[in-house]
């Protein structure tokens, strides 16, 4: 009798170890499934909530700060806001205005952090000076700038002598042509010192930007303009430039000297096509159109009488920026994708995020969406191995919120 009950115990231990060794099976598998169908896509978070102070609109700019937090331009409401690494909103710096402190244009600002861990922020049309504020939000100084002449930044950059390397815009006379007016933009790259002195003149580029019926007022912008795109290279020591039309990086000194070329595979700036010049053309006038009619009969028409590009290549470059570990990272505009280089310009990898304004941090890669009210969105996903096997993991993401 009790090897019988001893029989049946052993019996129901082995049934229970095996049920157990398949469950456990099953959920390991399972957990296995789910992992990999979510690769990538567990740890990016999005900035911004619904409705309050953390509301995001129209995000620009996203950065990683000197203290870890995420600083987002919001163009909407001229705020920098100041979200924590986990994305809890802390506070606001900036806000239209017209004194120090205070954003004027909100459209065409541009912020970044100095060596000594403040924020400055710059702006295209409006307030002629560099803008330095603690992390706190307390004003520290403005920096204005030696020149006479009407001028916008468009970027800048902190150096370690308390300088900036400025992008400055000019905007000259506009062309008289027989229909209308061709407006060029003048483009200089400036060193200045901490007290905005203009130490050298780095480089000047021109090219055409917009067309208006008038010498001054309801100018637009024209198709396939080239950029200027650069940063700050080898520890200071140069910049690397390029102008969107060419496969090859050029290495600047900080007198305007070349210092090198970077070879590249990137793509040949394609020729601009009449077919994409009239389809261009087709699609601006429908949007002026249903935008304001009555803007349009005033200065719009002027596109009508524009029927043939001044720019005989498409750029083949879209944005160029040098990441924490001094690779290149640089946006191809046909196919939406990035593309991050070595220090010599040979490809480490490829990525086709969904979306945009791709930006990799020490601790984060940031990039935009637009959800399906609109608004766009900021996505962060949290570093985890190399710039390489970072950006292959978001390459397996496969939605996202809003996307």
């Amino acid at each position: 009798m009790w090897l019988n009950e001893r029989a049946r115990i052993n019996f129901l231990v082995r049934c229970f170890l095996r049920r157990g060794f398949i469950f456990f099976l099953m959920f390991t598998v399972g957990s296995l499934i789910f992992i990999n169908s979510s690769f990538g896509q567990e740890d990016i978070f999005t900035l911004g909530a619904k409705q309050g102070d953390g509301f995001l609109l129209n995000p620009r700019e996203v950065k990683e700060g000197p203290d870890g937090n995420i600083y987002v331009l919001d163009l909407s409401y001229a705020f920098i806001k100041v979200f924590s690494p986990t994305g809890k909103f802390l506070r606001r710096m900036g806000g239209k205005g017209q004194g120090p402190g205070e954003i004027q244009r909100e459209e065409g600002a541009y912020f970044g952090f100095t060596f000594d861990r403040r924020l400055f922020f710059t702006e295209h049309y409006g307030h002629r000076w560099i803008t330095l504020m603690e992390l706190s939000g307390k004003l520290y100084k403005v920096v204005h700038i030696g020149m006479s002449q009407s001028f916008g930044i468009h970027k800048a950059l902190s150096l370690n002598d308390g300088g900036f390397i400025l992008e400055i815009l000019l905007i000259p006379k506009p062309e008289r042509r027989k229909e209308y007016m061709l407006h060029r933009a003048s483009i200089l790259l400036l060193r200045i010192n901490e007290e905005g002195k203009v130490i050298s003149k780095i480089n000047k580029t021109e090219y055409y930007r917009g067309i208006s019926s008038l010498e001054r007022g309801g100018d637009q912008p024209i198709p396939f303009s080239p950029r200027i795109f650069w940063d700050l290279y080898n520890k200071e020591e140069n910049i690397v430039f390029s102008d969107s039309l060419s496969t090859y990086l050029k290495l600047l000194n900080f007198n305007g000297e070349e210092a090198g070329q970077i070879e590249t595979k990137l793509p040949e700036p394609e020729k601009v096509k009449q077919k994409d010049f009239d389809n261009w053309r087709k699609r601006q006038i429908k949007l002026m159109k249903e935008r304001d009619s009555e803007w349009y009969a005033q200065f719009g028409r002027v596109i009508e009488k524009y029927d043939k590009s001044v720019h005989k290549k498409k750029p083949n470059i879209s944005s160029l920026e040098i990441t924490p570990d001094g690779n290149i990272l640089i946006g191809v505009p046909k196919t939406a994708n990035y593309w991050l280089l070595d220090y010599n310009g040979r490809l480490i990898t490829r990525v086709f995020p969904r979306g945009w304004r791709l930006r990799i941090t020490k601790f984060f890669i940031f990039f935009i969406t637009q959800g399906k009210d609109g608004n766009y969105l900021v996505q962060c996903m949290p570093r985890k191995g190399s710039e390489e096997q970072d950006l292959q993991r978001l390459s397996k993401v496969k939605s996202l919120e809003g996307s």
